[in-house]
């Protein structure tokens, strides 16, 4: 950024660079990456489409059972959960199948050059492979919410964070 910064150079990160910029400009401090912003810049969309996927499937499905619940139309609500969980399934196994047999032509269509290409592909298929359970926590979540226990929604809300902290 050339408003924090008196030079921005883009550099292959070797040694022998770093060394003669340090030895050229005298900095004050060098801050080098390896390409993983770029990379995670250009996964940003495949998550977010999953994200989507999430709320879509959840609070779609939550709603429309909950409006059950309060018609007092208890099959019906147990079809909705039943029926999103399937559909969530599908969901989860299509996401599955692309991170484990197309990351690298997701990777190329997301227009990764061969510089950021490994750690793009890196990106997509662990998004890929765990949207499965990302997908399942968040459609269970909006249930629980509708639940009528706030202490349990809460409690798995926290559980969840918790568990996203240590496991990161």
């Amino acid at each position: 950024d050339k408003d924090i910064a008196d030079h921005v150079y883009i550099e292959p990160l070797t040694a022998e660079v770093v060394e003669q910029l340090i030895l050229k400009e005298k900095p004050d401090s060098v801050l080098p990456t390896l390409g993983g912003q770029a990379a995670l810049n250009l996964a940003i969309p495949v998550y977010s489409f999953i994200h989507g996927s999430c709320l879509m499937l959840g609070m779609g499905a939550a709603t429309k059972y909950t409006i059950f619940r309060g018609q007092k139309k208890q099959e019906d609500a147990d079809k909705t959960f039943s029926n999103v969980l399937c559909l969530t399934a599908i969901f989860a196994a299509f996401f599955l199948f692309m991170g484990i047999f197309f990351a690298g032509t997701l990777t190329t269509i997301l227009g990764a050059d061969r510089e950021i290409f490994s750690m793009t592909k890196t990106y997509l298929q662990i998004l890929l492979i765990f949207a499965p359970a990302f997908l399942m926590n968040n459609v269970l979540l909006c249930f629980v919410r509708n639940d009528g226990n706030p202490r349990l929604s809460m409690a798995a809300m926290l559980i969840g964070s918790l568990a996203n902290i240590v496991l990161d």
